[in-house]
């Protein structure tokens, strides 16, 4: 749709000036991003463009978001490839490997675990033969390279994260590496209905000056040497920091001579202030995740080991059912939801048609087609098999009529 918007502009500029088309110079290039496709050429041609606008292909590769972590930053391909069935981003996934093993060397051991997985290897070797191009090396920056489908592995993505980096992007928007803290508009907040969350104006630090946080150990090293810790040791570990910076500080105070106070300003001032502005921005993040996110993390860790577990099924759907009618989030319960049915065996009739319905009449009915999505990621059952005048009366029914709905 994208595509054709563009065309449609296109045309109206060259109708406006029809002297566009006289010139032998294409006069619009248009660069598509990650692959282009037939079908784009198929489209110029419809719309009376060839030879006036010029295709480029840009194929996006690896950016690096911190030390030994790369992302090739492409939000869509989960979408198109598990929801949609559209396979034809794999070819600009194989492209990104291909080259990045030209840059770093081709690992010595490859193995991949999935259908789509399969696809893009076999892309890659392709690719590579056809355009003759070698990436072995005898000593290549990886030894080991794992390719893997996301639905082999969804309960990874599905659970309550712990560690203090995890937590980051839990509660905040994070793009490229950069974590945007905003209070007001975080995901705890925009995620749930107004009237359950609770207005927290009293506060011990002053967040006005964080806007954001760069995720990169190169620029904070505090991030680094707490990223992958348990949020409840970061806590600790902080404060300590804390207490080491105001002793720091208060070494100033001692009886220095001249030499000494201008060493300390000129060495020491500069780098404890660096270190308190970056120690700041933490502390303030440490007090988001504690408010937003306090109230019912450990019973929350202790139902997802009980669904690891395949545990007491009883207390897994009480404990759903709970969150979904007193402090439901309208993307955690979803998350929950899929937990429950990939690890202890999925629901029966009558629960889908009481968690959809709950939800539904929670969050409005605009969302029914969550479910549908759902279902083609086989992350839910299928919906289809459910009596839609069963469906439609569980809706009307799982919550209070004051409940807000809107159709």
């Amino acid at each position: 749709m994208t595509f054709k918007h563009v065309c449609d502009q296109i045309t109206f500029l060259n109708n406006k000036n029809p002297t566009l088309a006289e010139d032998s110079l294409k006069e619009f290039h248009i660069i598509v991003v990650p692959n282009l496709l037939f079908t784009f050429k198929s489209l110029l041609e419809s719309e009376g463009l060839e030879g006036i606008v010029a295709l480029h292909r840009f194929s996006w590769d690896f950016v690096k978001i911190d030390r030994n972590l790369l992302s090739l930053e492409t939000t869509q391909i989960f979408r198109e490839i598990f929801i949609k069935s559209d396979t034809s981003l794999l070819s600009s996934i194989a492209s990104s490997l291909r080259i990045f093993s030209m840059v770093h060397g081709r690992p010595k051991f490859i193995l991949s675990y999935g259908e789509n997985s399969d696809k893009v290897l076999s892309m890659v070797t392709q690719m590579e033969k056809l355009r003759k191009t070698s990436a072995n090396r005898e000593f290549p920056d990886f030894n080991a390279m794992i390719v893997m489908d996301r639905d082999k592995d969804y309960p990874s993505c599905l659970l309550t994260p712990v560690t203090y980096s995890a937590l980051m992007v839990e509660l905040f928007d994070i793009k490229a590496g950069t974590l945007t803290v905003d209070a007001e508009n975080n995901k705890m907040k925009t995620g749930k209905l107004k009237f359950l969350c609770v207005d927290r104006k009293e506060s011990s630090t002053d967040d006005v000056e964080v806007k954001t946080l760069r995720m990169c150990g190169t620029s904070d090293e505090l991030y680094t040497y707490n990223k992958y810790r348990h949020f409840s040791e970061v806590v600790n570990l902080i404060k300590a920091e804390s207490k080491n910076l105001e002793e720091e500080r208060k070494k100033y105070s001692r009886d220095m001579n001249l030499d000494q106070m201008k060493e300390f300003v000129h060495q020491n001032l500069p780098k404890v202030a660096a270190q308190k502005k970056v120690l700041f921005k933490h502390l303030v993040i440490c007090e988001k995740i504690v408010q937003e996110m306090s109230g019912n993390f450990e019973r929350q860790q202790n139902i997802e080991e009980m669904i690891l577990r395949n545990g007491n099924r009883k207390q897994i759907l009480s404990y759903l059912d709970e969150q979904l009618h007193t402090n439901a989030h309208q993307w955690n319960i979803l998350r929950l939801i899929c937990l429950i049915n990939i690890c202890i065996g999925g629901f029966s009739s009558d629960e889908v048609n009481k968690f959809i319905g709950g939800y539904l009449n929670t969050f409005g009915h605009k969302h029914l087609d969550i479910f549908q999505n759902l279902m083609k990621a086989k992350l839910f059952p299928d919906i289809n098999r459910v009596a839609s005048k069963n469906f439609i009366g569980m809706a009307q029914s799982s919550l209070p009529t004051l409940s807000l709905i809107h159709i």
